[in-house]
């Protein structure tokens, strides 16, 4: 099974694409990470189920510091792994790069989904009104071999008309 997605934006968006000279344009940029989400996550027990190192951990009611240096606290339990950015995008990449590392016992990624929320979190950046991306079969059994939801945010490109 291949999933490909092609976002156009409006009446507007159909347009330009429908002008172009090529039905596919691939997204612009795309971030993934892997995100372990619980009240009563311990990063140190998921690090040791997993067998790699997240990129951020917390636990619920910890400290942490914002990319401006402001203070917050967690309001639940963090693991997460990401990969670096991509311009341009290549989420198939990405997501094989966190997984790799990772278990693949199939009763330690189910242990986690009974406790917490566990999901692959994919954002995908257009710079233009119609860019898409493919989902090959083989990212597909990575995250389904895992039990891993696959959740995509879609970014639309600014325009200069828009408030």
């Amino acid at each position: 099974m291949l999933i490909s997605i092609r976002v156009a934006g409006g009446v507007a968006g159909l347009e330009r694409y429908l002008m172009k000279d090529s039905w596919l344009s691939d997204i612009h940029e795309t971030a993934a990470g892997l995100f372990i989400l619980g009240d009563d996550l311990i990063p140190d027990e998921v690090t040791k189920l997993l067998g790699a190192l997240p990129t951020v951990a917390r636990v619920k009611g910890g400290q942490w510091f914002t990319p401006i240096g402001q203070s917050m606290i967690s309001k639940t339990g963090v693991w997460r792994r990401h990969a670096e950015r991509r311009t341009p995008g290549d989420i198939n990449l990405q997501i094989s790069e966190i997984l790799e590392p990772l278990s693949k016992d199939r009763t330690v990624w189910q242990s986690l989904q009974r406790r917490f929320d566990v999901k692959m979190d994919c954002g995908l950046i257009m710079s233009d009104w119609n860019e898409g991306l493919e989902i090959l079969p083989e990212t597909m059994k990575q995250l389904a071999d895992r039990g891993v939801r696959l959740e995509l945010d879609v970014y639309g490109p600014m325009d200069a008309t828009s408030d």
